[in-house]
């Protein structure tokens, strides 16, 4: 991340701090679990349960806003979700709970990275979650049993290029066998031109990439909704 200014979507490890003139917004899919794992056999009525439906209405209110301009997504949050987290950061704030229980961890993680948490609020392209990495990188954690061969920096390197360049045509919304396809058949054919235009034309956002290489309607709907996780 050496040189990537912006907002930085994490979990509250603090290494990320090391990342600098970054805006940090930290993942409330972890704030929730928390108060998830705080919750007793008996849920109805518990503070656990209440700050768990604290983090469920701030997720209901994103699946409504999913289709949003990212503009009109963050003047909504900043006029109805605001008010939500006020509510919900005083109450955590009055509580009085025994150091150390999963209670206890919940309101200390809520009060430490408060900040964080709101840092969704500056920006409506920033999701409220990192739900949508963590699924694409588990992809990779269950594959890398296969990859005994990566034992040099450099190896693994080439793997998370070859990662990211797969997933973000997958982000993208194309068929990645006919993508890769394409780029393999066109990039050797203009390795010796200095024109950027050429991996412009390549890069997934592309709109002058081959027709075969967007997924087709059939694709799409045998595609994997990312969602929050039942309780």
């Amino acid at each position: 991340l050496k040189g990537f200014k912006g907002k930085l979507m994490t979990d509250a490890y603090q290494g990320y701090n090391a990342v600098s003139d970054v805006t940090h917004c930290y993942c409330w899919a972890h704030n929730r679990r928390y108060w998830h794992n705080a919750l007793p056999k008996e849920r109805k009525g518990s503070l656990a349960k209440i700050g768990l439906d604290y983090c469920d209405q701030l997720f209901a209110l994103e699946r409504e806003w999913a289709e949003l301009p990212w503009e009109e997504r963050h003047k909504a949050r900043n006029e109805h979700a605001r008010k939500i987290l006020d509510e919900y950061f005083a109450w955590v704030e009055s509580l009085n709970v025994l150091a150390g229980s999963n209670l206890g961890k919940a309101v200390q993680y809520t009060l430490n990275n408060k900040e964080g948490l709101l840092g969704y609020l500056s920006d409506g392209r920033v999701e409220i979650s990192n739900n949508r990495i963590e699924s694409n990188i588990r992809k990779f954690v269950i594959g890398r049993n296969n990859f005994i061969a990566i034992d040099t920096a450099s190896g693994a390197r080439a793997s998370a290029v070859c990662y990211s360049l797969v997933l973000t045509a997958q982000e993208n919304g194309l068929n990645v066998y006919e993508y890769l396809k394409h780029l393999f058949s066109e990039l050797p054919k203009r390795r010796k031109s200095k024109d950027p235009e050429i991996l412009e034309n390549c890069l997934p956002w592309s709109k002058n990439l081959p027709k075969e290489c967007y997924m087709k309607k059939e694709d799409k709907d045998q595609s994997v909704q990312l969602k929050l996780p039942e309780s």
